[in-house]
């Protein structure tokens, strides 16, 4: 079955500083069905398990993204670095995902 695509949500990471203006984190909206779901499977979750679970469904949404690494050179983001942010910014990175504005805006 075909589902409507999504549309990308673009969080661009100048609010991280300077030396981060080029950088940025898409990330596919979430469907109603998901945002259920992810609803109920945040119910009672707390600590390690909450930060888990809101890491996980930021790595479900990824499309693409790039970053500054310790060396100051650019590289491309995958999934798996997202858990590298830290929670700040993961916070923000979850309220874009579940339809705030973005950081710059």
């Amino acid at each position: 079955m075909s589902h409507i695509q999504s549309r990308i949500k673009h969080v661009g990471l100048a609010f991280l500083g300077d030396g981060w203006a080029e950088c940025f984190v898409d990330f596919r909206a979430m469907r109603w069905s998901e945002l259920k779901e992810l609803r109920q499977q945040s119910q009672g979750a707390a600590g390690d398990q909450a930060m888990d679970l809101l890491i996980q469904t930021l790595r479900d949404h990824f499309v693409a993204g790039k970053t500054v690494g310790d060396d100051g050179q650019l590289f491309d983001l995958t999934a798996d670095d997202l858990g590298d942010f830290d929670i700040e910014t993961l916070t923000v990175f979850s309220e874009v995902l579940g339809g705030a504005p973005g950081p710059n805006a």
